[in-house]
């Protein structure tokens, strides 16, 4: 098993026993609507260290190779600067 799958594994194990709590809304645009959100991982070395984003800003993160940032505030202001479609997306979610 990869590093990668033992920490998925370690996560979907903290959530079913309550170690880990998935918060109502994305951790970067604040999207709040019924959707799943992921555990993003910023090194599998630390498994539980993770930010629940919506498959949106997963897919803008590994799109401008900002995988490896560990802090969602550096996200955030990264994307606000190079993608528009967050932008609108971030504004939408938290006026």
């Amino acid at each position: 098993m990869s590093t990668k799958q033992q920490a998925q594994k370690l996560v979907h194990k903290a959530v079913k026993e309550n170690v880990l709590s998935i918060p109502n809304n994305c951790e970067l645009c604040n999207r709040q609507d019924g959707f799943p959100l992921i555990a993003h991982h910023y090194c599998y070395d630390y498994p539980l260290k993770v930010l629940w984003i919506c498959k949106s800003c997963h897919k803008l993160i590994h799109l401008n190779n900002l995988d490896t940032w560990s802090n969602s505030f550096s996200i955030r202001d990264a994307l606000l600067k190079k993608n528009k479609n967050f932008k609108k997306n971030y504004k939408k979610y938290n006026e």
